[in-house]
């Protein structure tokens, strides 16, 4: 279960750096077993410059594709967000998708990047590759907090870890930023769509305000 409050759109979440909230809780997650981390905003906005870094050390820039299959777990949202800040475009993917689903829509997007777990990528992704010619790195997080240790694959951990926190931005100029992409339209292409600084994302709107702690 994940509880947050809505201040995490792309720029944003920055700006509260500068004011007295920066230390309140960004994220707060709540796993299976009960264990709850909270997450400020200063090691949001840490975390995100870190997987922005990751991208751009692996020459992915503004509005190439970063596809994400994962659960609900904190790199889930450190990826999303640092990837919005370098300008480049989201998949979301279900991850109750199975290896076909999966594969269209990467097929389709031509992404370049695909961030998810190591069971879910031995499960639904190892056996597709093959039908997935633009993919270029596979970032993978580890089950149950640990590393992985994957041919043909990457460690998220051992990424963010040698990464620098801080980031210089690839965001688009006009303070526009590039939207994620519906996981639920396979057939739509996922070009590079842009909206105001001024609207909040959908999908960085995961709780109401009531549900944080004052």
């Amino acid at each position: 279960m994940i509880i947050s409050c809505t201040d995490l759109a792309p720029g944003k979440s920055d700006r509260l750096l500068e004011t007295a909230r920066r230390g309140r809780v960004a994220f707060r997650f709540i796993s299976r077993n009960d264990l709850r981390r909270d997450v400020s905003f200063v090691e949001l906005a840490r975390q995100t410059n870190r997987f922005a870094n990751v991208l751009q050390r692996l020459g992915v820039g503004k509005g190439e594709r970063l596809f994400i299959l994962a659960g609900r777990v904190p790199d889930l949202y450190t990826a999303l967000i640092g990837a919005l800040n370098n300008g480049s475009v989201v998949s979301p993917l279900f991850s109750a998708f199975g290896p076909e689903p999966i594969r269209t829509r990467m097929a389709i997007g031509e992404g370049r990047v695909l961030l998810t777990s190591e069971s879910l990528f031995r499960r639904k992704v190892a056996g597709i590759l093959g039908q997935l010619p633009a993919l270029e790195h596979i970032l993978l997080i580890g089950d149950d907090g640990g590393r992985t240790d994957v041919p043909g694959a990457l460690d998220l951990a051992t990424l963010m870890e040698q990464a620098t926190d801080d980031c210089a931005s690839l965001q688009p100029r006009a303070r526009t930023w590039p939207c994620c992409i519906s996981p639920a339209a396979p057939l739509a292409h996922p070009r590079p769509r842009y909206m105001s600084t001024r609207r909040q994302l959908p999908t960085m709107r995961l709780a109401s305000r009531a549900s944080m702690p004052a």
